[in-house]
């Protein structure tokens, strides 16, 4: 397959290791022009796990992997910041739960993107004009598991957990709530307004 017609599946869907098996509609990646939008679109439009559970398969909304990947980002933030310890883990918790498609895009908006030679620069949020499965502007968007294992991509997140929590603390209820539309990665109740913001 020619490089132009390469597609990075490990960014638009990770594979859960605690599961048995995965139900996935998706268009496949050879059949893809770089200029069909519309067929990047459906690119792995669903994937969902299923456990083998007293001889049948059941759909599964464990994010085992998530926790995982996030904990070497949650010990660094709590050990920076111990007395948002509580708060952090809360952060952290809420996270987990948006689940893999939402915390990318949550981190998208989170996290100063860094382009690579060649691509363009452009604001954290922005869509890539040809798609953003194509992405190499974050860590996470070139691997996930970079979170897992790469300092300057938990130190990044590190900092969002630690300002999160540090509202938390002055009593702010905010909660990471990933929006597509307007590009804003949390919601956050003061008094009896309700704000969105990035």
């Amino acid at each position: 397959m020619d490089d132009a017609y390469q597609t990075p599946m490990s960014r638009l869907v990770l594979l859960r290791y605690d599961v048995d098996a995965y139900r996935a509609m998706t268009v496949l990646a050879a059949s893809i022009r770089p200029t069909d939008k519309t067929a990047k679109g459906a690119l792995f439009e669903y994937s969902d796990p299923y456990q083998y559970r007293s001889g049948r398969l059941e759909p599964s909304r464990d994010h085992t992997h998530l926790e995982d990947i996030l904990t070497p980002t949650i010990q660094m933030a709590c050990q920076q910041a111990p007395d948002l310890a509580s708060e952090i883990n809360r952060v952290a918790q809420q996270l987990v739960a948006l689940g893999t498609k939402n915390l990318l895009g949550f981190l998208d908006v989170a996290i100063l993107p860094i382009p690579q030679p060649g691509e363009r620069r452009h604001a954290a949020g922005d869509k890539h004009a040809d798609g953003d499965f194509r992405c190499r502007c974050w860590p996470h968007r070139c691997c996930i598991d970079s979170l897992a294992h790469e300092v300057q991509a938990q130190e990044s997140l590190g900092l969002v957990m630690t300002a999160a929590g540090a509202l938390l603390k002055c009593g702010i209820d905010a909660h990471p709530n990933y929006n597509l539309d307007r590009r804003t990665n949390f919601r956050a109740k003061i008094g009896a307004q309700e704000l969105a913001s990035a």
